[in-house]
């Protein structure tokens, strides 16, 4: 009677072992993954795909969960969101203890764009001095050129932001990529003369939170298919071409 007893609890005891293996391992396949998304210009747009095809090239259900640059820091270092669509490397190098990153989606020069009419024409770099120079503030890379320049660097929560503050003049130019600036030109005024004077390059990556680590290779893998078969700037007219018929 006790072996009879012992074996029946033997047994149960298995099967919910097993049990509670499958549930974990399924939880685990059917895991949605939360990317933090702050911008939705066309660029940003482009640049999106690239992350919405790796994911799907892998099979990983995902949402994209918009919210605000700061918000999306905050969310992803404390774990409420598993990934920010992307980071500058400047970014990574800070927040390392806590997150992960895939090879480059893109690389992006980025100018800077002076009003003319504040600072004069023919600009160079030492001209730069003192002055207040507008920017995105999650490009901390970007911050760190400008004090270089002994300007002084007034950040913006967003890239409509910065423009914004560069219209109204409450900077004397901004630093931004040449691609955002496009895509916001027709909001500038017609009689604002504007000189770009090119400054560095930036690589973005898309970053999770560490606990998803083990999705790095299989992304990084999908990155290079994704931008063998279609490369950012070619999203980029794409999404335009689609925006014009609209």
């Amino acid at each position: 009677m006790y072996n009879q007893f012992m074996k029946y609890l033997t047994f149960i005891v298995t099967m919910f072992v097993l049990s509670i293996s499958a549930y974990a391992q399924d939880n685990s396949q059917t895991k949605c993954y939360k990317i933090g998304v702050w911008d939705n210009s066309i660029p940003s747009q482009a640049a999106i795909s690239i992350v919405e095809e790796i994911y799907e090239r892998n099979n990983l259900c995902y949402e994209l969960i918009n919210t605000s640059l700061e918000k999306a820091r905050h969310d992803i270092l404390v774990n409420t969101l598993d990934a920010n669509i992307w980071r500058s490397d400047a970014f990574i190098e800070k927040n390392k203890q806590e997150i992960v990153h895939t090879s480059p989606l893109f690389a992006l020069g980025v100018s800077i764009y002076a009003n003319t009419q504040r600072l004069g024409s023919k600009l160079d770099k030492s001209q730069f001095k003192g002055k207040r120079i507008g920017f995105y503030h999650g490009d901390l890379h970007v911050k760190n050129e400008i004090e270089a320049l002994n300007a002084k660097a007034v950040h913006s929560e967003s890239n409509q932001h910065t423009i914004k503050a560069f219209i109204n003049q409450r900077v004397d130019a901004i630093v931004i990529t040449p691609l955002l600036f496009q895509a916001h030109k027709t909001s500038i005024p017609s009689d604002m003369i504007i000189e770009e004077i090119p400054l560095t390059s930036l690589h973005y990556r898309h970053i999770l939170h560490k606990d998803n680590a083990a999705l790095i290779p299989s992304l990084n893998a999908a990155i290079a298919k994704a931008l063998e078969r279609e490369t950012l700037e070619e999203r980029i007219e794409r999404f335009k071409s689609t925006s014009k018929s609209d």
